[in-house]
């Protein structure tokens, strides 16, 4: 199995990510599936400041793979995990990391670091879900998780924050959609961080537009977002749009949320269809398109720009801020 690992390592390394994003889909899933067999879920050991635990959630899935839109695979359940990175003072305060794999690839290890240093930079604990992926899941199995895994997280804390990046930042906003349409009307946050929320292409002029934008992306190719489409519902007729699109997305809930792009990542083009959607729901926003970045630019400061290191330090000191009207209800 080591082989297959390092051979995928390999091949991503020779093409570099853009070409690799751009592979047919039948490669491209059978290496990410070589990568994610070796980022498994793993317990960190405590230290000084920090504790951690597994806080997993077990589910009814849509189905699997081939078996998707549940033909004999009714009432299946599985278990999936979600690291609580917690202060060894007990806090009133965390935040709903969602990363970002392009909906296919498991986080890989500097994912967690990243983790662990919002954690100590906000003095908040950190929740960091290991979702359902849509190499062998629907996208609705993920949003599932990361609601649950919220609601969990209402027991436990007055005050939340939901921050996403990449893929992570449109499931981040997903779940606004999903408690009003088919969750349980739980008290949401009312502001949110997204760096560079990912999107499928509503139509092919937006996809055209990805290409041109594109040209100076070095991370994802647009033929990726059109890859991964057929894998968000795993072939079941019943995907509700907007977790497709976006399309009809009620954001009830949500009252204020910034969004940080990079100028030279195609996914920017989303950020016309994103503001245009929360304008539509009266969400206030702040948008950021930093000059010359690339995809996720901001999500750490282990990195010589400053442009990056500025605007890391803004997304932190947003989440260290507590909610402007007050603490979100416990739920019962």
């Amino acid at each position: 199995m080591k082989f297959r690992f390092y051979l995928a390592i390999l091949i991503m390394w020779m093409l570099g990510l853009r070409r690799f994003t751009a592979l047919p889909r039948a490669w491209l899933l059978t290496l990410v599936r070589y990568l994610n067999g070796y980022r498994p879920f793993i317990l960190p050991e405590g230290d000084d400041t920090l504790s951690f635990t597994d806080e997993s959630v077990t589910m009814e899935v849509d189905g699997t793979g081939n078996n998707a839109g549940r033909a004999g695979n009714e009432n299946k359940t599985e278990t999936f995990h979600c690291l609580a990175i917690r202060h060894h003072k007990k806090q009133r305060k965390a935040i709903l990391n969602i990363y970002g794999g392009g909906m296919l690839m498991a986080p890989q290890a500097s994912f967690i670091k990243y983790a662990q240093d919002m954690a100590r930079k906000t003095g908040c604990d950190v929740w960091f879900p290991y979702y359902p992926l849509c190499t062998d899941h629907t996208i609705r199995d993920s949003v599932r998780m990361i609601y649950r895994i919220y609601r969990k997280m209402l027991k436990k804390y007055d005050d939340i924050e939901l921050y996403g990046y990449s893929s992570g930042g449109s499931l981040a906003m997903m779940l606004y959609a999903y408690n009003n349409e088919e969750g349980d009307n739980l008290p949401m946050p009312k502001k949110m961080v997204m760096v560079s929320p990912g999107g499928i292409p509503e139509d092919d002029s937006e996809y055209k537009k990805m290409k041109q934008a594109g040209k100076k992306d070095t991370t994802m190719s647009p033929k990726y977002l059109k890859t991964i489409r057929p894998l968000l519902s795993q072939g079941l007729p019943d995907i509700p749009e907007y977790m497709l699109t976006f399309k009809g997305a009620n954001l009830k809930g949500l009252q204020k949320t910034w969004i940080y792009y990079g100028k030279n990542e195609c996914l920017s083009v989303k950020a016309n269809a994103y503001t245009q959607l929360l304008k539509r729901n009266r969400v206030d926003y702040q948008l950021k398109m930093a000059a010359g970045r690339q995809h996720c630019y901001c999500i750490t400061d282990r990195t010589p720009a400053k442009a990056a290191k500025e605007d890391y330090n803004e997304i932190i000191r947003v989440l260290k801020e507590d909610s402007a009207d007050g603490d979100l209800a416990k739920a019962q």
